[in-house]
Formats: structure tokens, C-alpha cells, sequence
């Protein structure tokens, strides 16, 4: 029952020596990693944010609680994309009237299933209930690229966690009786538990009805399911797996050992809350070492580009944004498995990856305004190069 997620393998030594936090991170490469690893990147409003706390450790560790904070709240939906936040039975019901309608539809008419993706990211109410789960699904995929990208639209930190968390516990939007559950799934599992206690979080996944229909488990649903859920959700290797996973996302492919232990301690005497594991991966030195790198995958990058031209608002460009993560190979909640998208550089890093990249980059960014407030983050060789380049290039 959506345990995927917790104890997987054996259990290896996680004997920890303590806590490092003796690194006080200062300069534009520490402001530069912080900004890249606790948002999608940075924004003015972001870079702002961090200059008036003086440290970017002092920042990163507010972002924290304030993406604790946000997950609190409800999410703040754009006005036509709120129907993903209904309630489970409206849900439902919205289901059942697309049964029944298509149902209605004369023997022998050919229904045009594309008809709804042409304009993907344009809705109009109602809803027609021919297409009514295809355009939950196109309105949880705008969900997650308004919330990627827009910081007026979301906590940047709780959109990285709520990536993180449905990759984790992942449901596949093509199974058609997951499609309209997909936004609610997104909103009031992965969203809402983000940063609270991981038993919570496992029980939200393994009770929704989107994981439910998406492991047929609505065919089988043992009496012993939940105990054994919550047994697993505390197992020492949930633990480790937990902090190994989090440290591979926020730090390194191959993180440090210590900083594992670290985080899998904490998981484990603080009854596995999620927001004390994260406070000591942000204070531990390994988070901080320059020499632990991180390759963007495809849905990082295109979040990435779309906040770097300040189109959190823009919605033909979140239209390319989705198109190039497809044809890269990492579609928006298109993952067919329930162990989610890997997101290490040997996944990612090919040469016809980069060249994809590339395109995408020249298309998305014609005609863009400059980003002169990053300029002092670049090299003294790639500021040149982009000084020499002609306008709007």
C-alpha cells in the first residue's frame, strides 16, 4: 500500500559522531549553491531576500521554516486551476459524469481525445465532462510549473520538497482512474506533509485514492495494512533510505556518509520528522562543501528557466517547459513505476541530453530581458562571453 517508499534493503551501520556545523558559508559561491539548491533558482525577489539575512546559511534555515509554514496553509491556486483542490467526493462525482457522458455518445462517434491538450494550459468552466479527468491532469501539470517557478505562487524551498515527496511516493497520471486524483494528490499528500512527520506523509499516500487506484489496491486492502504501514515508516531503514535520498536530491549524487548518519539520526529520535531532518543537512559542513555538485535534471532545468525569465505567469512558455521535459525523457507525472524518476547526473548527463538542452534554451529565452542582477555570480570568462554577445541573444 504505497510503501515503495520505506524500508527497502538491508540495514547498514548508521552510528553517527555527531553533528559537523562548524563551516559559516559566506561569498557568492555559498549564496550562489543556496539559491540553486533550496529553489529553482534565483529571482530578484529571492536575491533580495538573502542579502537582508547577511549569511546564506542564516537564509537557508528561514526558508526552511518558512517552507514548513507554507505547507500549513492551502496552496495558492490560480483561479481556473482550484478544481484540483475540490473535495475527494466532488472529485468523484466529476468522474462519474465523464463515464456517464461518454457513455451517452452514439454508438460509432469518434470521440477526439486530443481535443483537450491543444490548448493544454487554457481552461474554460465549465468543464466539459467528456474531458473532465484529462484536464485534471493538464491543470496539475500547470500546478506544478506555476509553483515551480513563481514565488508570489509558492514557497520556492515547498515546491522543491513537494517535487521530491510525489517522486518518492509516485503515481502515474496515464492509469485512467488515477488522472483526476492527480492535482488533489499533489496538494494534500506531497504539498501538505512535506515537511511534517513521515509516518503522516506515508499514511496521506497510502490512503488516497490516487495511489490506491494506481497500485489496485482498492481490489485488496488488508486489515493489518495500516499497523504494518506505520512499523515500516519507523524502520531504522526507512530511516536511512529517507535521509540517503534527501542528501542525494538537496547535496550530492554520492553523498558523505557522516552527513547520512547525521540525517538518519535525526530521523529516527525525532519520531521521523521530515523538518528536523532537513535543519540538520542545512547545518551539517557536507551541505555546504563546493565539491559535491548536482546535475539539473530535465524538470529542474525547465522550472529553472522559467523562473530565470520570470515567466511563473507565462503560459506558453510553461507550455515549452513541458514539452522539452517530455521529449527529455522526464514527463510531468509520467513516470510509469512507483519508484519515481532517478535524478542523478549519470541519468541525465548524455551528450543528446545537452543538445536538447541547448534548443530548448535558445527557444525559451529568444527575446528575453537581461538578467543583469546575476552577472556577479559568473566567472570572469563567462561574463565576457556574454558581454560580447549582441542584445536579445
Amino acid at each position: 500500500m504505497g510503501l515503495w517508499g520505506c524500508a527497502q534493503g538491508p540495514l547498514s551501520q548508521i552510528d553517527s559522531p555527531g553533528i559537523p556545523g562548524n563551516l559559516n558559508p559566506q561569498g557568492k559561491a555559498a549564496e550562489w549553491r543556496v539559491l540553486n539548491r533550496l529553489s529553482y533558482g534565483p529571482t530578484p525577489a529571492l536575491l533580495a531576500d538573502l542579502k537582508s539575512h547577511g549569511q546564506p546559511k542564516a537564509w537557508a534555515l528561514s526558508q526552511l521554516d518558512a517552507a514548513r509554514q507554507a505547507s500549513l496553509a492551502p496552496a495558492n491556486l490560480p483561479p481556473d486551476l482550484v478544481s484540483i483542490n475540490a473535495s475527494l467526493p466532488a472529485i468523484f462525482d466529476g468522474a462519474r459524469q465523464e463515464r456517464e457522458a461518454r457513455a451517452a455518445v452514439p454508438a460509432g462517434t469518434q470521440i477526439n481525445e486530443l481535443v483537450v491538450n491543444e490548448k493544454r494550459f487554457q481552461f474554460t468552466e465549465p468543464t466539459d465532462p467528456l474531458f473532465y479527468n484529462r484536464t485534471q491532469v493538464n491543470k496539475a501539470i500547470a500546478w506544478r510549473l506555476a509553483s515551480c517557478s513563481s514565488d508570489a505562487i509558492e514557497q520556492p524551498l515547498l515546491a522543491r520538497m513537494t517535487e521530491f515527496w510525489f517522486n518518492h511516493f509516485n503515481v502515474y497520471q496515464q492509469k485512467g482512474t488515477v488522472r483526476p486524483f492527480v492535482g488533489h494528490y499533489t496538494l494534500h499528500v506531497a504539498r501538505a506533509h512535506a515537511l511534517g512527520k513521515f509516518e503522516d506523509l506515508v499514511m496521506a499516500s497510502a490512503k488516497h485514492p490516487a495511489m490506491l487506484y494506481y497500485l489496485d489496491q482498492w481490489l485488496s486492502v488488508s486489515p493489518q495494512g495500516e499497523q504494518i504501514i506505520r512499523f515500516l515508516a519507523n524502520h531504522p531503514s526507512t530511516a536511512q533510505r529517507v535521509a540517503k535520498r534527501l542528501a542525494e536530491y538537496f547535496v550530492a549524487d554520492v553523498p558523505p556518509q557522516d552527513l547520512v548518519n547525521a540525517m538518519t539520526q535525526k530521523f529516527l529520535s525525532s519520531g521521523g520528522d521530515i523538518y528536523e531532518v532537513m535543519k540538520v543537512m542545512l547545518n551539517h559542513d557536507a551541505f555546504w562543501n563546493p565539491e559535491h555538485k548536482l546535475y539539473r535534471t530535465p524538470i529542474d532545468f525547465a522550472c529553472a528557466s522559467l523562473r530565470a525569465l520570470n515567466a511563473g505567469q507565462d503560459r506558453t512558455k510553461w507550455l515549452q517547459a513541458f514539452g522539452y521535459a517530455a521529449v527529455a525523457g522526464q514527463g510531468i507525472q509520467n513516470w510509469l513505476t512507483p519508484d519515481g524518476y532517478a535524478f542523478n547526473a549519470a541519468t541525465w548527463l548524455t551528450p543528446e541530453a545537452l543538445t536538447r538542452r541547448i534548443d530548448f534554451s535558445l527557444n525559451i529565452a529568444r527575446n528575453a530581458p537581461e538578467r543583469s542582477d546575476l552577472y556577479g555570480y559568473l566567472s570572469d570568462s563567462s561574463l565576457q562571453a556574454v558581454m560580447k554577445q549582441p542584445p536579445a541573444q
